[in-house]
């Protein structure tokens, strides 16, 4: 899900690359709740979503984990996999786990996700950053150049910036 400055719900590319081209985007009722998350609210994790929407649910994990409620939006991530091994929603179960501090335990969700979507830029970005945590900086690098190669314009990304320097080599 993205959210423009103006706070209005954009398509989501993310879904839309993993729901088979049925970009699925939040029902108009969620949209308060996604405008409020983007813009740092926290979330009422007994916010009531439906229990069988994938989207919904993977959707919501994704940005409570972003916004610090990685512990609450794991279980509504593992419910979205129990419903569908999307590539999407193994990153968002690894990303979630990565949040936690658990990126070894996370990893092989993204490292699924990655060979279910090689061609996906955040999750590449994911699996990197995941694997530069795990010191497994040739790999990340790896991903990183992919991911890059895809899509040139993540370079200016905040989070790909942070990652470049991680990966640099030390300076003497």
């Amino acid at each position: 899900l993205l959210v423009d400055e103006a706070g209005r719900l954009e398509r989501s590319a993310r879904c839309e690359a993993d729901c088979g081209g049925r970009a699925q985007i939040l029902t108009l009722g969620y949209e308060p709740v996604v405008v409020g998350m983007a813009r740092g609210e926290r979330m009422d994790p007994a916010f009531a979503v439906d229990p069988e929407h994938v989207s919904a649910l993977n959707d919501l994990a994704y940005l409570m984990a972003e916004n610090g409620q990685a512990k609450d939006a794991l279980p509504m991530a593992v419910k979205a996999l129990k419903l569908s091994p999307l590539p999407a929603v193994l990153d968002t179960v690894g990303w979630t786990y990565h949040r936690l501090g658990e990126s070894s335990r996370g990893i092989p969700y993204v490292e699924q996700a990655l060979a279910g979507a090689p061609a996906h830029v955040d999750i590449l970005i994911h699996a990197a950053v995941m694997h530069a945590a795990l010191n497994n900086k040739a790999r990340a690098r790896n991903e990183l150049e992919t991911a890059l190669k895809i899509d040139p314009k993540a370079a200016d990304r905040a989070d790909v910036k942070a990652l470049q320097d991680t990966l640099a080599p030390a300076r003497q």
